[in-house]
């Protein structure tokens, strides 16, 4: 059975924050599905509610680009560019067949299987490399001492990722203004709380808040990132639907409705 791959970058990947956790349930188990049936990325309609999802999660993921619409349902993009085609492992289990039907008649001819061992599998995923094998806990292997081990490399995915991250936030955000150091905050606003989606969904709450008070007054983007802006509590009420009046300047009670001194 072929796997459905999934990088290693995909948590904060923007167009998977954009989606939501709902959408991405969906995403996971369509991949599952589509790649135990072969149907080469192409999830049918009817195959909807039983994976346990929404039209409307549908309708995001094509929203964020992860999926498209068709005839028949939805379909991943690029399936091609980072999974295993339907031709592709199709292909590798026929000449796995192949090598062992060899492997048998040479054994009931009384040949040597020494050579190689043509029971392994060498599904390659479309990848050009071996399919890790699904492991079994009742058996033990052997390590292979002939050579020194090659030691695992941590990738940092979210390094780059992190310029998409900072422009949704910064399209987000109400007030544009110090885009450089603003980049900086932001990045060590994530290095901080370790969820850069806490801090975009903070700026569109922000945005969103129907007593926002005048441009002039809402936080330069640095500001409100350093003092982790995300964790405030919504304006207070307008007054017969009008924001408060300014204050003089150095106002204590502006400064509590504002969360500080003017920009």
């Amino acid at each position: 059975m072929p796997w459905f791959k999934v990088d290693d970058g995909l948590s904060f990947h923007p167009k998977v924050i954009a989606a939501g956790n709902a959408a991405m349930g969906l995403w996971v188990r369509a991949g599952a599905y589509c790649a135990a049936q072969l149907t080469d990325g192409r999830l049918p309609r009817a195959m909807l509610k039983p994976l346990g999802g929404r039209t409307r999660d549908a309708e995001r993921l094509v929203e964020c680009g992860l999926w498209e619409t068709v005839d028949d349902g939805w379909a991943f993009r690029g399936w091609e560019d980072f999974q295993p085609t339907k031709a592709q492992v199709e292909a590798d289990r026929r000449a796995t067949a192949d090598r062992v039907a060899a492997w048998r008649e040479r054994r009931r001819n009384g040949g040597s299987n020494a050579p190689r061992n043509a029971v392994t599998s060498t599904v390659s995923n479309g990848s050009g490399t071996p399919a890790p094998t699904r492991p079994d806990p009742t058996r033990t292997t052997e390590k292979n001492t002939s050579s020194p081990a090659t030691p695992a490399t941590v990738t940092a995915p979210e390094e780059h990722l992190r310029a998409g991250l900072f422009d949704t936030f910064w399209a987000a955000y109400p007030r544009k203004v110090g885009k450089a150091t603003a980049r900086q905050a932001f990045d060590k606003a994530v290095r901080r709380t370790g969820n850069p989606a806490r801090v975009i969904e903070g700026a569109r709450r922000l945005a969103a808040d129907p007593n926002l008070p005048e441009r002039e007054f809402i936080p330069h983007p640095p500001t409100w990132l350093n003092r982790d802006g995300w964790e405030d509590e919504p304006f207070p009420a307008r007054t017969n639907g009008r924001p408060p009046e300014r204050p003089r300047t150095g106002s204590s009670v502006w400064s509590q409705v504002v969360g500080g001194e003017p920009q």
